[in-house]
């Protein structure tokens, strides 16, 4: 019997219509933030320690939360995924204008490879929010109909 990759269990558990919604969230979000990474004149050159220490106190609450079976209830986890959705569009946001200003043309590859894994995380992270919130929904909407 063939294992199932992680998205035929979501379309299989009636989840199918979040992974679209995401990947056109992800797309509208990208191309957003590249525009305004571009087109601002803003500096973001001093995200870069702080943006740091977002991604390490997400990740110790990313193993908290695996400890400690947050995943259970749904407020933490929401929570979680709405900071993590939050880190890694400003990580898109900083990492493009450092490629866009400071970067040379050596560290293009490099730069290339950490937009990308920006977008993969917040497509990520984007996907497992509206998975529970629609699950979430789903448990709701089955109580209501055995009452």
């Amino acid at each position: 019997q063939r294992q199932m990759c992680i998205r035929d269990r979501l379309y299989v558990a009636g989840f199918g219509g979040c992974i679209v919604w995401t990947l056109c969230l992800t797309a509208f979000a990208t191309g957003s933030i590249v525009v305004y990474a571009l087109c601002s004149e803003g500096e973001f050159s001093y995200w870069r320690a702080a943006l740091f220490v977002a991604l390490v106190a997400f990740s110790a609450a990313s193993v908290l939360s695996f400890v400690c079976h947050m995943a259970a209830w749904p407020f933490p986890h929401v929570f979680h995924c709405a900071c993590g959705v939050v880190m890694f569009a400003m990580y898109l946001l900083y990492d493009v204008y450092e490629l866009s200003t400071t970067l040379s043309v050596d560290d293009h590859i490099i730069a290339a490879i950490t937009i990308y894994l920006d977008i993969l995380n917040l497509f990520l992270q984007l996907l497992t929010l509206m998975v529970r919130l629609a699950a979430d929904a789903s448990q709701k909407k089955d109580e209501e109909k055995e009452k």
